[in-house]
C-alpha cells in the first residue's frame, strides 16, 4: 500500500501555510503510520513538549519553522530523494502497544533515513519569513494619506500589491490578509474621525456601502464650501 503525501497544491496556495497567532507554536511534518499518510501542522509549546512522551497514537513529528514558506515545503516534498526518505522509515517501522500508548520502533535503515530526513527538513530553517497581517502593515488611518491620495481605488490596490510583493522579494516580509478590506476601513476610520480624506476616499466608501448617500453628500457639500472660502 502505497504512503498518501499531503497534496502540495494546498502548501502553494498559501504562503504561509504553518503560520499561527502563537509566537511560540512549532510547524511539525508527521508520519502517520495508522492511515498511512504525511500530515503538516502546527501545535504549541506545550503539545510540543507533551508529544515527547508516548502517546495512543502511531505517528513520528518532526519539527519544521512554523513560519516556513508554503512553496519552499512543497518542493521538499515533492523532490523524489524526500518521498524515497518516507518510505523507507515508513517500511522500516514496527509499532508496538502496551495497551494504552503507541510506541514506533525503527529499524536500523530506517533510522539513517530518518537522520537524512532531519537534514533536509533543517534546510526550511533558511525558507521562513516574516509574517505581518495587512491591517497591521498599513501605516493606519492617520496617515492614510501617505499611501493613497489623488488616485482610484483600484489603482490605489495595484501600487500596493506591487509593494507587497516588493517586501516579500526584499525584505522577506510576506502579508497576508485581504488588502481592499483593510484599506476600506482605514478609510473609513478616518472619515468618520473627521480627518482629511479626497473624492476618491469618498466615491470608494459610498460604493462598498460603508457610508451612505447622505454622508457622501455632506462631505461634498462642505468640500465645495471650504473651497469657495480659500479662494475668497
Amino acid at each position: 500500500m502505497e504512503i498518501l503525501f499531503h497534496s502540495t497544491t494546498a502548501l502553494r496556495d498559501d504562503p504561509v501555510p504553518l503560520r499561527s497567532h502563537d509566537p511560540d507554536a512549532q510547524g511539525f511534518v508527521e508520519i502517520d503510520f495508522v492511515w498511512r499518510k504525511i500530515v503538516f501542522g502546527t501545535w504549541s509549546a506545550d503539545e510540543a513538549r507533551a508529544a515527547q512522551h508516548p502517546t495512543a497514537k502511531a505517528a513520528l513529528r518532526y519539527p519544521v519553522p512554523a513560519n516556513v514558506r508554503g512553496a519552499a515545503l512543497a518542493d521538499l516534498f515533492e523532490a523524489p530523494r524526500c518521498r524515497v526518505l518516507v518510505e523507507r522509515i515508513f517500511y522500516g517501522a514496527v509499532t508496538l502497544c502496551d495497551g494504552r500508548h503507541e510506541t514506533v520502533m525503527l529499524s536500523r535503515d530506517a533510522r539513517a533515513a530518518e537522520a537524512q530526513l532531519l537534514d533536509l527538513l533543517a534546510t526550511l530553517h533558511a525558507e521562513t519569513a516574516e509574517v505581518r497581517e495587512v491591517a497591521d502593515w498599513l501605516p493606519g488611518a492617520q496617515a492614510l494619506l501617505d499611501i493613497w491620495r489623488g488616485e482610484p481605488l483600484e489603482d490605489a490596490l495595484e501600487r500596493l500589491e506591487d509593494r507587497r510583493e516588493a517586501d516579500d522579494y526584499h525584505a522577506g516580509i510576506i502579508v497576508v490578509g485581504d488588502l481592499r478590506a483593510a484599506l476600506l476601513n482605514e478609510t473609513r476610520a478616518a472619515f468618520k474621525r473627521g480627518e482629511p480624506v479626497d473624492r476618491f476616499y469618498v466615491a470608494a466608501l459610498e460604493e462598498h456601502g460603508l457610508i451612505g448617500q447622505d454622508e457622501a453628500a455632506a462631505w461634498h457639500s462642505q468640500q465645495k464650501c471650504d473651497d469657495e472660502d480659500s479662494q475668497a
